[in-house]
This record gives structure tokens, C-alpha cells and sequence, in this order.
């Protein structure tokens, strides 16, 4: 016979009303956990996600074979499985290592930029009454219309 949701509900209700907590307290930690994906999900790639996904699918199915949930197919099958697991997790890593290193060099990249700047800007400071003689120019002035030294500011100023 088949049941619906409900009749479900209420004989699970009757036989052990302690399920139901326990099916309450997932739910709540299905919440929390939809919220952190929520929140991973705006910070990192959509890639990224795609890549935590399947590792994630991939621990699952190597904790439930651990714990006896689970069983290998057996034969050939057996072998393709482990060695797609570990070629998940193995290229989950590769990328998260990768991704980890092209940020590093990127915020490297920026911060000589800024220390690039900052010199420029602290000799220019030093001698107020001419021009920067710097041969670059400052990373500032690449990007915006700011002076590159007092002499420029206070010119611009009294020309309006």
C-alpha cells in the first residue's frame, strides 16, 4: 500500500517520536549549511564551487566505504572507482594549489606597485619646489589625472 508524506509523518511519530527531533536538528543544520555555501558561493569562483562539489562528493563516498555504508563493485569496476576518487580529490588539490598561487603573486604584484608608488611619492615630497625627476611614472598618475608632484598641484590650481 502506498502512503503518503503524512501517513509517514504520523507512524514515524508513533513509533519513535525521537526521530523527528533528530529530523529537526537536520533540518536546521541543512539551513546552516545552505548559508555558508550561500556565502562561499558569492566569495569564491564558480569553478571553485564546482571543484568543493565533487570533492565533497567524493569524501562521502570514501567515509561511507570506511565506516561500511558502502562496498567497492568488485573487479575492474572496483579499481576505476578508487582511481577516479583519488584523481578528484588529487585534481581538486592541484587546482586549489594553483589558485592559492596565482592570488599570492597577484597580491605580490600589487603591493610593489603600492611600495613603487609610495617611493615615488615620498621623493617627490622631499624636494616641493621641482618636478619629480623620477623616470617612471607613479602608478597614481597612470591610472588618474592626479599630479605627480606639488609644483604640478598648485600650477593646476592657479590656472583655474
Amino acid at each position: 500500500p502506498w502512503l503518503t508524506d503524512w501517513q509517514v509523518f504520523a507512524k514515524v511519530w508513533q513509533l519513535s517520536p525521537e526521530t523527528v527531533g533528530l529530523i529537526a536538528v537536520s533540518g536546521i543544520f541543512a539551513v546552516g549549511f545552505n548559508i555558508v555555501q550561500f556565502v562561499l558561493a558569492r566569495a569564491l569562483s564558480a569553478t571553485h564551487i564546482a571543484f568543493v562539489g565533487n570533492f565533497n562528493k567524493a569524501a562521502t563516498v570514501v567515509l561511507s566505504m570506511t565506516l561500511g555504508l558502502e562496498r567497492l563493485p568488485g573487479g575492474l569496476w572496483s579499481d576505476v572507482m578508487v582511481l577516479s576518487l583519488l584523481g578528484n580529490m588529487a585534481m581538486f588539490t592541484v587546482f586549489s594549489i594553483s589558485a592559492a598561487t596565482a592570488q599570492a603573486s597577484q597580491t605580490a604584484g600589487l603591493k610593489k606597485s603600492k611600495e613603487r608608488e609610495a617611493e615615488d611619492l615620498a621623493f617627490s615630497d622631499t624636494d616641493a619646489t621641482t618636478p619629480c625627476p623620477s623616470s617612471r611614472p607613479s602608478a597614481a598618475s597612470d591610472v588618474t589625472s592626479e599630479p605627480a608632484s606639488a609644483v604640478d598641484f598648485v600650477s593646476e590650481t592657479t590656472a583655474d
